[in-house]
């Protein structure tokens, strides 16, 4: 619970300006999905590369960083996504229809090359 609304004041707070908060950056919520995205792959690219040892203060730590920036990062993006030209950025229906239609095609992808898997498994666990 704590994680989640502490991601969700971290994307308020580098997205909104003035206006809401007196303290915020106000830099938008395109530049804050794309800056915390690029925190976020980083965090990634650390554990990849780096490889912390299990369970020590550097694997604990960037487990939790890049947890709690995926709250803002896709709330960011959403809410980019999700206004109408009026408020500056992309329309609401269609790009909802558009983002439906993405994701049905990557899980359609995504169960047919697990299919495929599988069943090469079980041809060469039946050929033992």
């Amino acid at each position: 619970m704590f994680s989640f609304a502490l991601g969700t004041a971290v994307g308020d707070w580098f997205a909104y300006g003035k206006t809401l908060d007196p303290y915020g950056f106000g830099l938008g919520l395109l530049n804050t999905g794309l800056l915390l995205g690029a925190i976020f792959v980083l965090i990634i690219a650390y554990r990849i590369i780096v490889k912390p040892a299990e369970n020590s203060f550097s694997e604990i730590l960037t487990f939790w960083l890049a947890y709690i920036l995926t709250r803002p990062v896709g709330a960011s993006f959403a809410d980019y996504f999700g206004y109408d030209w009026k408020s500056g950025s992309l329309g609401n229906r269609g790009m909802s229809v558009i983002w439906l239609m993405i994701f049905i095609v990557l899980m359609a992808i995504t169960f047919i090359r697990y299919s495929k898997s599988k069943s090469e498994i079980l041809s060469v666990s039946h050929e033992l």
